[in-house]
């Protein structure tokens, strides 16, 4: 039987396989319509009457009889099942109407699905057809109309909150002006329109549609817009809306599955959704315990609760308290003004944002908890979670102690598919795999397994640092390495912190089975804050009796102790974990090497700020900007140093990268660090162009 095919969104046409035909008379489509709609079996007095009302019920049924023979002939006998008093259509007949529906039903946001049925609206519903003297007819047919425009209407709602959920707001401005178009007076929808502008860049579009809405109430209702609406309009205006164009998002992409917490994170979902009870969570515990993971993959399992994003923000480069304003503030692009305190600023920015601010790595900047309570009070719909070490005491604050990751019971290891559901297993496993592919657990080495985790105290960090060294132990044989090195993990000095009485042992562990060469580059590495380039490798770690730091750099990243970001220009930039970073420069100190080495280091970017200095003017200068970006930490290091060992070079420091702080914003902390320069310099010592230049910066 051919495929039939009828397409009633807009002017009715009619398909049978791929062959569009023509219905005749007027009455036989009409009479198919409704048929296929209803997808019920009527008697022939009903159908008689609804399409010839005006004419008695004997000459009504012979009309209707004429009418269904010449559909039979159009379609084909098989489509019509006709009895002496009851007439249907056959079922398997296609309509985008239904199609329509079933793609836009209430349970589904996909906003491919929703996309499609949108599409499928062509125009209202028989748009065009009418039959003047059939005004049963008419009327249904305008009640179909309307439900069909009300599926259309709620469709584009979701559809443009998914695409707005996304951040792909000028692909939703088109779908949003649609549903705008259904009811001109319908507030929400205008609001809709406004914000998804205001968010694309287009603030004078968005400001554009709120006068037609105002204009449209006018003439028509004799109103002025609602509240909310108003309100929506001055903070655009205002642009305290929104400053800037950027994604829902910056959470770091992970590299490696996230394995088990399913309990702490419905538990941290839950609270970071109950914003009437709280707006500051702290997920707290000692470090190596992945706070900073467990709170990416919470945020991560949010976001679409927060319509202005989920933003993630490291203060691990941060010094002091001081300056965590000025992380925030760069991490959002946020421009730093003359005149206004940049703490005030912040606030502004955030004063209407239903945001998530996740602030990491808390602990070494406590005294900027009364930062954290000012941002709070100024914007009513911000949510921030934090990770440290220690809560930080504010009033409202929900702390949640993260714990290790479970452990196996005694029981559970000759049971091996109930093994690897425990969460220190699995993630010791998993990463094991990713360095030794044909890893396997089995009852041969399952309990060491176990045993690694548990000396380990289900500690992620730790169990991620041992499973990159399978390839080199069976697990036997690393367990009874870990045996004599893991007595500081529970019974170490009381007045040590947190991070060093669990993680010492294991991070001494990993740096005792580094080679000469790679253990002195390890500790040399300690000097760069904010990573550094091969060439600052080379320049400052390359001197006897290192030999090729390139080979020991590569061995480094091998070994997971160091990772690896694409910097500038698409150069490599190289990093250390916090914890394992601050364990280096313990060993730098042992080694006795850090003044000379912070003398290189210091040297390294003198030169390269009065490298970068007369580039920064130049057709370059975006390039130039860019890398003093990304080496602003080091350059904060050296001054420090500079400051105490050699004022004068830091203050030809401060002088070249003038322009840099002009230009990138950074006005309050180059005055500071110029200011402090001058005050310990005197012209009898340095020279009066250095003093000139920076007196004039």
């Amino acid at each position: 039987m051919p495929k039939l095919s009828l397409f009633l969104l807009g002017s009715p046409r009619v398909k049978l396989d791929e062959a569009d035909i023509e219905v005749k008379p007027r009455k036989a489509f009409a009479l198919l319509i409704f048929l296929a709609v209803t997808a019920e079996t009527l008697t022939r007095d009903f159908l008689a009457t609804l399409l010839w009302p005006a004419s008695d019920q004997r000459r009504a049924r012979r009309a209707l009889r004429n009418r269904l023979s010449e559909l039979k002939q159009t379609l084909g006998g098989s489509w019509i099942e006709a009895g002496r008093e009851t007439i249907g259509l056959r079922s398997g007949c296609w309509l985008d109407t239904a199609e329509f529906q079933r793609l836009s039903a209430a349970e589904h946001a996909d906003p491919e699905r929703l996309l499609e049925a949108v599409d499928l609206y062509r125009d209202d519903f028989l748009a065009g057809f009418t039959l003047p003297d059939c005004p049963a007819y008419d009327e249904w047919q305008y009640f179909q109309s309307e439900s069909l425009r009300g599926d259309l209407a709620a469709a584009l709602d979701r559809l443009v909150e998914t695409l707005s959920d996304r951040g792909d707001y000028e692909t939703a401005v088109p779908h949003a002006r649609r549903r705008l178009a259904l009811d001109p007076l319908h507030e929400p929808a205008c609001r809709q329109l406004m914000r998804l502008y205001a968010r694309a860049g287009q603030q004078s579009a968005a400001l554009r549609q709120y006068d037609l809405c105002r204009q449209a109430l006018a003439e028509e209702l004799g109103v002025e817009p609602q509240e909310e609406t108003m309100d929506l309009y001055d903070q655009i205006q205002t642009g305290s809306f929104v400053r800037q164009v950027r994604p829902r998002h910056n959470l770091p992409v992970q590299t490696t599955t996230f394995i088990g917490r399913e309990v702490e994170l419905a538990a941290i979902e839950r609270l970071l959704l109950d914003e009437e009870e709280y707006r500051l969570l702290t997920l707290v515990g000692p470090g190596g315990t992945g706070k900073t993971r467990l709170a990416l993959a919470a945020a991560a399992e949010a976001h679409d609760h927060f319509p202005d994003g989920v933003y993630f923000v490291s203060l691990a480069t941060a010094n002091d308290a001081a300056q965590v304003p000025k992380v925030i503030a760069e991490t959002f692009g946020i421009i730093e003004k003359p005149h206004e305190p940049l703490a005030e600023t912040l606030q502004d920015y955030f004063r209407h944002q239903q945001m998530l601010l996740i602030l990491d790595n808390f602990e070494h900047v406590l005294d900027a908890a009364s930062l954290v309570n000012a941002l709070l009070q100024a914007a009513p719909y911000l949510t921030i979670l934090t990770s440290s070490r220690e809560a930080l005491r504010l009033s409202g604050e929900q702390e949640y102690q993260v714990p290790p990751l479970a452990l196996p019971e005694p029981g559970q290891i000759e049971a091996l598919p109930d093994l690897l559901e425990v969460e220190s297993i699995a993630l010791f496993v998993n990463r094991t795999r990713a360095s030794s592919s044909n890893f396997e657990l089995t009852a041969e080495n399952a309990g060491a397994v176990a045993g690694i985790c548990r000396r380990l105290d289900g500690l992620p960090l730790a169990i991620e640092l041992a499973a990159a060294r399978i390839k080199l132990f069976t697990p036997r044989q690393l367990l009874q390495r870990l045996q004599n090195r893991l007595g500081l993990l529970v019974a170490g000095p009381r007045d040590l912190p947190d991070r060093q009485r669990t993680l010492r042992d294991t991070i001494d562990w990993s740096y005792h089975l580094l080679e000469e060469m790679e253990k002195q580059l390890f500790a040399r590495l300690a000097v760069f804050s904010g990573g550094c380039t091969v060439e600052a490798v080379e320049v400052i770690c390359d001197f006897e009796p290192v030999g090729d730091p390139l080979s020991a750099l590569g061995s480094l990243l091998d070994k997971s102790l160091l990772y690896q970001r694409v910097g500038p220009a698409g150069e490599p930039r190289f990093y250390m974990l916090e914890t394992i970073g601050e364990y280096a420069r313990e060993r730098l100190k042992q080694r006795e090497e850090e003044e000379p080495l912070r003398r290189r280091h210091a040297e390294y970017y003198v030169a390269l700020a009065e490298t970068a200095e007369p580039q920064l003017r130049l057709a370059d200068q975006a390039l130039w900007m860019d890398r003093l970006e990304s080496e602003h930490d080091n350059l904060r290091g050296a001054l420090s140093w500079l400051f105490v060992q050699d004022p004068i070079s830091g203050l030809r420091l401060g002088a070249a990268i003038g322009h840099f702080w002009h230009v990138r914003a950074h006005h309050s902390e180059g005055r500071v660090w110029l200011a402090k320069f001058l005050e310990i310099t005197d012209s009898d010592r340095c020279s009066i162009v250095v003093r000139a230049k920076a007196l004039n910066t």
